[in-house]
Protein backbone atom coordinates (compact mmCIF):
# COMPACT_ATOMS: atom_id res chain seq x y z
CA UNK A 1 0.00 0.00 0.00
CA UNK A 2 1.24 3.27 -0.59
CA UNK A 3 1.04 6.23 1.72
CA UNK A 4 1.69 10.07 1.71
CA UNK A 5 4.42 11.05 4.59
CA UNK A 6 5.68 14.26 5.63
CA UNK A 7 8.38 15.08 7.51
CA UNK A 8 8.17 18.35 9.69
CA UNK A 9 9.93 20.51 11.99
CA UNK A 10 8.72 22.95 15.06
CA UNK A 11 11.30 25.11 16.71
CA UNK A 12 8.21 25.37 19.27
CA UNK A 13 5.01 23.93 19.86
CA UNK A 14 2.18 23.54 22.07
CA UNK A 15 -0.61 20.65 21.17
CA UNK A 16 -2.78 22.35 24.04
CA UNK A 17 -4.44 19.31 26.26
CA UNK A 18 -8.03 21.02 26.34
CA UNK A 19 -8.65 20.40 30.11
CA UNK A 20 -5.61 21.87 31.29
CA UNK A 21 -6.57 25.16 32.55
CA UNK A 22 -4.39 26.96 35.43
CA UNK A 23 -1.40 25.58 33.29
CA UNK A 24 -1.75 25.14 29.45
CA UNK A 25 -0.01 22.03 29.09
CA UNK A 26 0.95 20.06 25.65
CA UNK A 27 0.41 16.78 24.49
CA UNK A 28 4.03 15.41 23.40
CA UNK A 29 3.07 14.97 19.39
CA UNK A 30 -0.02 16.67 17.64
CA UNK A 31 -3.48 15.02 18.31
CA UNK A 32 -5.29 13.55 15.04
CA UNK A 33 -7.74 16.47 15.14
CA UNK A 34 -4.62 18.78 15.01
CA UNK A 35 -3.07 17.63 12.35
CA UNK A 36 -5.96 17.27 9.97
CA UNK A 37 -7.18 20.63 10.62
CA UNK A 38 -3.90 21.93 9.30
CA UNK A 39 -4.54 19.74 6.18
CA UNK A 40 -7.86 21.05 5.87
CA UNK A 41 -6.74 24.61 6.36
CA UNK A 42 -4.11 24.25 3.44
CA UNK A 43 -6.65 22.91 1.02
CA UNK A 44 -8.63 25.49 2.22
CA UNK A 45 -11.65 23.52 3.19
CA UNK A 46 -14.77 24.70 4.36
CA UNK A 47 -16.67 21.27 5.70
CA UNK A 48 -14.61 17.60 6.64
CA UNK A 49 -13.49 15.70 4.20
CA UNK A 50 -13.73 12.31 5.18
CA UNK A 51 -11.59 9.35 5.28
CA UNK A 52 -8.32 10.88 6.19
CA UNK A 53 -6.34 8.71 8.50
CA UNK A 54 -2.99 9.31 9.97
CA UNK A 55 0.01 7.74 12.15
CA UNK A 56 1.70 10.42 13.72
CA UNK A 57 5.13 10.48 15.76
CA UNK A 58 8.34 12.41 16.50
CA UNK A 59 10.17 13.78 19.63
CA UNK A 60 11.00 16.88 21.08
CA UNK A 61 14.15 18.25 23.00
CA UNK A 62 12.56 19.50 25.82
CA UNK A 63 10.28 21.64 27.40
CA UNK A 64 10.30 24.78 28.99
CA UNK A 65 8.17 27.28 30.79
CA UNK A 66 6.88 30.39 29.03
CA UNK A 67 4.66 33.45 30.09
CA UNK A 68 1.59 34.65 27.93
CA UNK A 69 -1.42 37.30 28.79
CA UNK A 70 -4.92 35.62 28.44
CA UNK A 71 -8.03 37.22 28.01
CA UNK A 72 -11.25 36.60 28.69
CA UNK A 73 -14.20 38.89 27.25
CA UNK A 74 -17.84 38.63 28.63
CA UNK A 75 -20.80 40.48 27.51
CA UNK A 76 -21.60 43.77 29.98
CA UNK A 77 -24.56 46.00 30.21
CA UNK A 78 -25.34 48.10 27.69
CA UNK A 79 -24.53 45.55 25.21
CA UNK A 80 -20.79 46.28 25.66
CA UNK A 81 -18.10 43.60 26.64
CA UNK A 82 -15.87 43.43 29.91
CA UNK A 83 -12.37 42.19 29.72
CA UNK A 84 -10.15 40.65 32.42
CA UNK A 85 -6.63 39.54 32.11
CA UNK A 86 -4.21 37.43 33.44
CA UNK A 87 -0.85 35.36 33.07
CA UNK A 88 -0.63 32.13 32.28
CA UNK A 89 2.00 29.50 32.33
CA UNK A 90 2.33 27.86 28.92
CA UNK A 91 4.45 24.51 28.61
CA UNK A 92 6.01 24.51 25.04
CA UNK A 93 7.77 21.89 23.23
CA UNK A 94 11.41 22.61 21.83
CA UNK A 95 12.69 21.02 18.98
CA UNK A 96 10.04 18.62 17.67
CA UNK A 97 10.69 16.72 15.20
CA UNK A 98 7.42 14.49 13.20
CA UNK A 99 7.25 12.19 10.92
CA UNK A 100 3.78 11.63 9.65
CA UNK A 101 1.79 9.56 7.27
CA UNK A 102 -1.35 10.12 5.77
CA UNK A 103 -3.77 7.13 4.46
CA UNK A 104 -6.98 7.84 1.79
CA UNK A 105 -8.57 5.72 -0.27
CA UNK A 106 -8.79 8.73 -2.50
CA UNK A 107 -5.35 9.19 -5.04
CA UNK A 108 -6.38 12.27 -6.04
CA UNK A 109 -7.17 13.64 -2.54
CA UNK A 110 -3.22 12.81 -1.34
CA UNK A 111 -2.62 13.94 -4.73
CA UNK A 112 -3.68 17.53 -3.66
CA UNK A 113 -2.56 17.29 -0.09
CA UNK A 114 1.52 16.91 -1.74
CA UNK A 115 0.68 19.90 -3.84
CA UNK A 116 0.45 22.00 -1.28
CA UNK A 117 2.54 20.44 1.36
CA UNK A 118 5.31 21.14 -1.45
CA UNK A 119 3.68 24.78 -2.54
CA UNK A 120 1.71 26.11 0.46
CA UNK A 121 -0.37 29.04 0.83
CA UNK A 122 0.98 30.79 3.29
CA UNK A 123 3.40 29.31 6.03
CA UNK A 124 2.23 26.61 7.88
CA UNK A 125 1.49 26.38 11.30
CA UNK A 126 0.62 23.05 13.95
CA UNK A 127 -0.83 23.94 17.08
CA UNK A 128 -0.76 27.25 17.61
CA UNK A 129 -0.83 29.80 14.81
CA UNK A 130 2.84 31.12 16.32
CA UNK A 131 4.14 27.65 15.46
CA UNK A 132 5.34 27.70 12.38
CA UNK A 133 5.81 24.38 10.63
CA UNK A 134 9.47 23.49 8.34
CA UNK A 135 8.05 20.82 5.77
CA UNK A 136 11.38 18.99 5.56
CA UNK A 137 10.33 16.26 2.64
CA UNK A 138 7.16 14.92 1.17
CA UNK A 139 6.30 12.05 -0.87
CA UNK A 140 4.92 8.55 -1.11
CA UNK A 141 6.02 5.78 0.20
CA UNK A 142 5.57 2.20 0.06
CA UNK A 143 4.69 -0.25 3.34
CA UNK A 144 5.68 -2.90 4.08
CA UNK A 145 6.01 -5.91 6.27
CA UNK A 146 8.98 -5.69 8.94
CA UNK A 147 12.18 -7.39 8.36
CA UNK A 148 14.45 -5.44 11.11
CA UNK A 149 14.52 -7.74 14.54
CA UNK A 150 14.74 -5.68 18.08
CA UNK A 151 14.64 -2.09 16.49
CA UNK A 152 12.89 0.73 18.20
CA UNK A 153 10.82 3.70 16.46
CA UNK A 154 10.20 7.10 17.37
CA UNK A 155 7.88 8.11 20.14
CA UNK A 156 3.88 7.46 18.86
CA UNK A 157 0.73 7.33 19.19
CA UNK A 158 -0.74 4.03 18.30
CA UNK A 159 -4.39 3.62 18.04
CA UNK A 160 -5.40 1.46 21.27
CA UNK A 161 -6.92 -1.46 19.37
CA UNK A 162 -4.40 -1.86 17.09
CA UNK A 163 -1.93 -2.00 20.41
CA UNK A 164 -4.60 -4.11 22.35
CA UNK A 165 -3.83 -6.88 19.44
CA UNK A 166 -0.36 -6.22 19.63
CA UNK A 167 0.10 -6.68 22.90
CA UNK A 168 1.84 -3.33 23.55
CA UNK A 169 1.37 -0.57 26.13
CA UNK A 170 1.52 2.86 26.98
CA UNK A 171 0.34 6.00 28.62
CA UNK A 172 -3.62 6.04 27.13
CA UNK A 173 -5.41 9.40 25.98
CA UNK A 174 -8.74 10.08 24.67
CA UNK A 175 -7.48 12.28 21.47
CA UNK A 176 -9.80 14.61 19.30
CA UNK A 177 -9.98 13.06 16.02
CA UNK A 178 -12.41 15.88 14.31
CA UNK A 179 -15.06 17.77 15.08
CA UNK A 180 -18.47 19.64 14.18
CA UNK A 181 -20.26 22.70 14.94
CA UNK A 182 -23.59 23.11 16.83
CA UNK A 183 -25.87 25.82 17.91
CA UNK A 184 -26.92 25.44 21.30
CA UNK A 185 -29.69 27.24 22.97
CA UNK A 186 -28.92 29.61 26.30
CA UNK A 187 -31.26 28.97 28.76
CA UNK A 188 -33.76 31.46 29.52
CA UNK A 189 -32.75 33.80 26.77
CA UNK A 190 -35.34 32.27 24.64
CA UNK A 191 -35.46 35.16 21.58
CA UNK A 192 -31.21 34.74 21.78
CA UNK A 193 -29.23 33.85 19.34
CA UNK A 194 -28.08 29.75 19.91
CA UNK A 195 -24.00 29.54 21.02
CA UNK A 196 -22.09 27.63 18.86
CA UNK A 197 -19.79 25.30 20.25
CA UNK A 198 -17.62 21.94 18.45
CA UNK A 199 -18.41 18.37 19.36
CA UNK A 200 -15.56 16.59 19.21
CA UNK A 201 -14.97 12.88 18.56
CA UNK A 202 -12.30 11.31 20.33
CA UNK A 203 -10.44 7.77 19.71
CA UNK A 204 -8.53 5.96 22.50
CA UNK A 205 -4.51 5.96 21.32
CA UNK A 206 -1.45 4.80 23.74
CA UNK A 207 1.65 7.26 23.91
CA UNK A 208 4.68 4.67 23.18
CA UNK A 209 7.53 6.20 23.88
CA UNK A 210 9.87 3.30 22.54
CA UNK A 211 7.93 1.04 20.38
CA UNK A 212 9.09 -2.14 18.70
CA UNK A 213 9.15 -1.97 14.61
CA UNK A 214 9.00 -5.44 14.71
CA UNK A 215 5.15 -4.51 16.15
CA UNK A 216 4.01 -2.56 13.05
CA UNK A 217 4.50 -2.48 9.13
CA UNK A 218 7.23 0.31 8.34
CA UNK A 219 7.43 2.22 4.76
CA UNK A 220 10.31 1.81 2.33
CA UNK A 221 12.57 4.60 4.52
CA UNK A 222 12.82 2.23 7.66
CA UNK A 223 10.17 4.29 9.91
CA UNK A 224 6.57 2.43 11.87
CA UNK A 225 3.44 3.14 10.23
CA UNK A 226 0.86 3.15 13.26
CA UNK A 227 -2.48 2.79 11.30
CA UNK A 228 -4.76 0.03 10.54
CA UNK A 229 -4.25 -0.42 6.65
Amino acid sequence: MELLKAKLYQETAVYRIPFSLEIVESYPLPTPCTVNGMIHSLLGADSLIPGLSFSIQGSHNGIMEDYQWYKKIAPAAGGTYSETKRPMVVNVLNGVTLTVHIASKDRSLLDKILKVLDCPPYYPFLGRAEDLVEIVSAGFVQVNDPEIEEEYGQPAFVPKQMADSLGISGTLHRLPLTYSYRGVLQQGKKKASPSVIREFEWGDYFYIERPNIEEARIDEEGDPVWLEL
